[in-house]
């Protein structure tokens, strides 16, 4: 079972400096795409009361699912259209504009309740893990993408703390006021659990990571030359003692999961194309495969761990299914407390249609 929705929290204002450390910055050539596919959203994307959702908070938010479904559509075999891509974009764009308008309405609601914004403990963590981002980044990375906001040092510890006061405000009305009378026994958690055996069926999966070179449908005999020429040299890289598959998928690999190393996750049958999936599924783990060409291009692909089917015990999952079910009646009645609190409340959503 997957949880359908986690308590509501504040859109971060700074996630763009942690997202490197994340792994989530696009492959080359990607953030071009990213910014095209985003190119629709205005200055201030949506209005709520005194507050603003700017265009960059947007894209801060939007940009990695967008690159995470790149990635995944590239190893399914399935790239997508730019007007697919836009299409997403504009959808997740809504997503994140619908959920500032609720954490707004529901920040309000929880400051009315008496949970006031503790701004001086906030303060002194937003220094700490600002210093945290620092170490991690090193000083110049973080300052390019202090830059690439147009925003101070000053101003981001800033943002980061009024963030971290609204959320501990916010979250401490969830637990004080929503929680208690939300809770799930034992006894509902088993009859679920009974009456929906089939979500706790694991299926069989494999973990691969791939070195993609592309190779355009129209491309040429010597546009082809020229791509497999670049895969084995890699190839050649590969064989070399001590050779470190993931860095070499960041620096050559075309595919989108280039920054994760070449990582695709954890796979299921029919979830990639069917030359992929041969190799992929024979492969041992760790074991390098030769070059393999499917519709995308020529790929080398490193293999990992198989994992049987298997059907998960209620032992297994009753602490997980027991949190899932609360937060699910939780998360219900926050969206309800959103929806009557919005007939009173001004919002704008400035997003195009």
């Amino acid at each position: 079972m997957t949880n359908r929705g986690r308590t509501l929290t504040m859109i971060s204002l700074v996630a763009a400096l942690i997202q490197p450390v994340a792994g989530a910055e696009p492959a080359a050539g990607e953030g071009a795409v990213l910014d095209r596919a985003l190119a629709f959203v205005p200055a201030v994307a949506a209005r709520c009361g005194d507050a603003e959702l700017t265009a960059g908070q947007v894209r801060r938010a939007v940009r990695p699912r967008l690159s995470l479904l790149l990635s995944r559509a590239e190893a399914a075999g399935k790239p997508l259209t730019a007007t697919a891509l836009a299409d997403k974009a504009r959808q997740f764009a809504r997503a994140a504009a619908e959920q500032f308008v609720d954490q707004q309405l529901l920040l309000a609601v929880a400051l009315r309740a008496g949970h006031a914004l503790d701004l001086d403990a906030a303060a002194e963590r937003a220094r700490r893990q600002f210093a945290e981002i620092q170490r991690q980044l090193g000083a110049e990375a973080l300052a390019q993408n202090l830059a690439a906001q147009n925003v101070t040092e000053a101003e981001a510890i800033a943002d980061l703390a009024r963030q971290l006061a609204e959320q501990a405000a916010f979250t401490a009305w969830v637990e004080a006021s929503v929680r208690p009378a939300h809770r799930v026994t034992a006894a509902e958690a088993r009859k679920f659990y009974r009456d929906n055996q089939g979500r706790f069926r694991v299926p069989e999966r494999v973990r691969a990571a791939h070195i993609l070179v592309k190779i355009n449908p129209g491309a040429s005999p010597a546009e082809r030359a020229a791509a497999r020429a670049r895969i084995e040299a890699v190839q050649e890289e590969l064989k070399k003692p001590g050779a470190d598959f993931a860095a070499l998928a960041r620096v050559y690999s075309e595919c989108p999961s280039a920054p994760r190393g070449g990582d695709l996750g954890p796979l299921t049958r029919g979830s990639t194309s069917p030359e992929f999936e041969r190799v992929a599924w024979a492969l041992g783990a760790d074991e390098i495969s030769g070059i393999v060409e499917t519709e995308h291009g020529l790929h080398i692909i490193r293999g990992g761990r198989h994992e049987p089917a298997r059907q998960q015990t209620f032992a297994q999952v009753q602490d997980r299914l027991v949190r899932d079910l609360e937060q699910r009646r939780v998360n219900e009645t926050l969206r309800a407390a959103a929806r009557r609190a919005r007939d009173t409340a001004q919002v704008e959503i400035l997003l195009p249609e």
